[in-house]
């Protein structure tokens, strides 16, 4: 997994990588960006592989990217970047917007997503928007690099270690710290160190830690602390947002005992040994004056001398630095170390071989004499997991957050948040029933709470919970997931969310687009069928008492009034949804279909194109099909006449319809699904309609693929043969 590009750009500026096949418009959004934020350095590419191409050799901090481009459209890119760069904030910037689009964006793991829009007021917007995730994703950066620190620390070593603010207050207590202080952490924190240790008041120790405090240069001394009636060999640090740590390493026994210093010293260098870093001690030749054997497998060194003490670390350094993608960046900031000697922690190296390393550096005294430590860390799965973590926790759209089992909340996701209104603060350690969030009902909460619950039992719980955020009420698709450990208990609870809202007012605007559609079915069915019925009775009452040549005028319009309103019946009761789907023998149904239409046309004829049609069975709704070629059917028989001729045959993906009628001109091809249009004096304009609709439900595409002045021919394609 590559490492984040934006670790090598320029202080100060924001490279942004700008991909749209529009080279104009491009250089008018950088233009503009430029305007925008003068930290802004943009760079062009007009294709996904150009984009891929710059990332691959120059670093970036975010990528600007349109969607709708030949090749790799912006959510293909969003993909491929991510497979290298998983954390580098990406912007989809587009001109072709939907709700489809959108959801494929965030589940590819988009920081952002923007819609073109007319004006240059646009260009401010994007800027803020990506101005603000260069700096989200580096303030994340720095954020977790501290905690990095903060846990190398205190994996790595068994001393005490205590952190004052600069009001001298407690900030941080390891659990060595607390056995030696026989105090526990949350009696300490926040409280004055010079009101817990008074007697340390007036001592070199007072003289000691102030130094350090005020002059930023660390320490270290042994001394005799009363309070703890014992010596205590202590380093001091000063800490870069203030304050300063402290190093307590107990020496009472072995200044009263030489052979139990002896014995400590025989353990010291076992958990040398076994330590999980790689550790290496330099004296002021830059000679070594011990290495674990751990650090030599980091590095890979083979033959190791018998006394490898004494050697030169400069030959050393040199023969492994060919391991590293930054091989002057591994020897300069060695030399560097050594030369400041200023302590430093969690300088990440890049292996050629994928992995990556943490260095630590602290400058030691040796016999009175200047030297160096060097710990180095394997943190590849670390980083890995990290970027995971961050991915999935942090950049997405999704509410998330970590329960204990009584439903007490250990984190929340910045969606949750942002969404709320609400600081990190407000929300852990509160039950999660209790945030502002789900202060909706009194329902609402009962059913969060009844979900932790159940949940804590070991159940996956599922709900849809209404939510009150900061300036709006939310629909949540809201689950519960119990994690287990090994032996299948649950440890922890993750609560998670999808914002349906917009979902559930489309589904409920379809429901009430199809209450008017049933609506509408009844007055057709009832208001106009019974006085359809009416004329056509009086039409025939008139028949038989008077002769004229306008009755069968009349009836060829009842007639087709008649069909209009079955076609619409139709459409608006049947046409959007099929049923069972099953194996439906072909022929059969074109035989029924046919007999059917053509029955009162008896100079019309259907034609099988091939013998292959016989004996071919397709996945379909056995009503709805029948639909489909009847009005195909009809349709041939209103346009071509009663002396046309229509032929069905078998394609490798589905069938087709033709006809040797007068054809459809070119310039009404696209309208003849519409809805009410029609060529023919008797054609109620639906009949291609209902084709289209039942063409669709079943996922299949319908065309007219050839048409001249003497045939038409109508291709049905995407159909499922069954085989037999």
């Amino acid at each position: 997994m590559a490492t984040s590009p934006s670790q090598q750009t320029n202080e100060g500026t924001f490279r942004i990588l700008h991909v749209d096949d529009e080279p104009d418009l491009s250089e008018m959004v950088g233009i503009f960006l430029g305007r925008a934020d003068e930290r802004f350095e943009i760079v062009q590419a007009t294709s996904a592989s150009m984009g891929l191409d710059q990332l691959s050799e120059q670093p970036f901090d975010c990528v600007i990217s349109d969607y709708d481009m030949p090749g790799c459209n912006g959510i293909e890119f969003l993909q491929k970047v991510r497979e290298e760069f998983p954390e580098l904030p990406f912007i989809l910037f587009t001109g072709k917007g939907t709700e489809e689009i959108a959801s494929d964006a965030i589940s590819a793991g988009v920081t952002d997503y923007l819609q073109k829009q007319r004006g240059t007021d646009q260009y401010t917007v994007l800027g803020n928007t990506v101005a603000n995730a260069v700096e989200s994703y580096q303030s994340t950066q720095m954020v977790r690099q501290r905690e990095q620190q903060l846990q190398t620390i205190l994996d790595c070593v068994t001393d005490a270690i205590v952190e004052v603010d600069s009001n001298w207050r407690f900030t941080l207590i390891n659990q060595q710290a607390e056995e030696l202080y026989k105090m526990d952490e949350e009696s300490l924190l926040g409280r004055d160190f010079w009101e817990v240790f008074s007697e340390a008041l007036d001592t070199r120790f007072e003289a000691e830690y102030r130094q350090v405090m005020e002059t930023r240069e660390p320490t270290s001394f042994v001394e005799y602390f009363s309070q703890l009636d014992g010596w205590f060999d202590i380093e001091v640090y000063p800490k870069n947002e203030g304050g300063i740590e402290f190093y307590f390493v107990e020496v009472t026994k072995q200044r009263e005992r030489q052979h139990e210093l002896e014995q400590a010293n025989a353990v010291l260098s076992t958990l040398f040994e076994t330590l999980p870093v790689g550790v290496l001690t330099e004296d002021s030749n830059r000679n070594v004056i011990a290495v674990n054997d751990h650090l030599l497998e980091l590095f890979g060194v083979a033959e190791v001398p018998e006394d490898i003490h004494g050697i030169d670390c400069v030959q050393l350094t040199e023969q492994v630095s060919d391991m590293f993608v930054e091989s002057n960046r591994f020897i300069n900031g060695i030399n560097n170390l050594v030369a400041a000697r200023e302590p430093t922690d969690n300088d990440q190296l890049v292996l050629h071989d994928g992995r990556i390393f943490e260095r630590d550096y602290r400058p030691i005294k040796h016999s009175d004499e200047d030297g160096h430590l060097w710990v180095y860390t394997d943190i590849s799965e670390q980083e890995a997991q990290r970027r995971r973590y961050e991915a999935v926790f942090n950049q997405t759209y999704q509410f998330s957050g970590l329960l204990e089992l009584d439903g007490t909340v250990l984190e929340a996701n910045d969606t949750v948040l942002e969404f709320g209104g609400l600081d990190r603060d407000e929300v852990i350690g509160q039950k999660m029933w209790e945030i502002q969030l789900f202060q909706y009902s009194q329902e609402t909460r009962k059913r969060a709470q009844s979900a932790v619950e159940r949940a804590a039992d070991g159940d996956f719980v599922h709900h849809e919970l209404r939510l009150q955020g900061a300036d709006r009420e939310a629909i949540i698709d809201f689950s519960v997931r119990p994690v287990t450990d090994e032996d299948g208990n649950v440890i922890f609870l993750v609560p998670e969310g999808h914002d349906i809202t917009e979902r559930k007012e489309h589904e409920q605007a379809i429901q009430r687009e199809r209450d008017q559609l049933d609506e509408f079915a009844e007055v057709v069915s009832h208001d106009l069928r019974n006085p359809l019925n009416v004329a056509k009775g009086r039409l025939e009452l008139a028949q038989q008492e008077h002769d004229s040549t306008h009755f069968s005028a009349i009836e060829r319009a009842l007639d087709r009034i008649e069909r209009i309103a079955e076609d619409v019946l139709w459409l608006a009761r049947e046409g959007r949804e099929i049923g069972s789907l099953d194996a439906v023998v072909l022929h059969e149904t074109i035989d029924a279909a046919w007999n059917l239409v053509a029955d009162c046309a008896a100079d019309t004829e259907l034609h099988y194109a091939d013998d292959g049609l016989s004996a071919a069975k397709i996945e379909a709704d056995d009503d709805q099909l029948s639909q489909l070629l009847e009005n195909l059917f009809r349709n041939a028989i209103e346009h071509g006449g009663e002396e046309v001729t229509v032929t069905v045959g078998v394609m490798d993906d589905g069938f087709y319809v033709e006809d040797d009628g007068p054809g459809i001109p070119e310039d009404r091809r696209d309208r003849v699904f519409t809805a009410g249009y029609s060529t023919s004096e008797d054609g109620t304009g639906f009949g291609l309609s209902i084709v289209k609709q039942i063409t669709e439900a079943h996922g299949w595409e319908i065309c007219i693929t050839q048409s001249t002045e003497s045939s038409t021919r109508l291709e049905i394609t995407g159909v499922e043969f069954v085989s037999t």
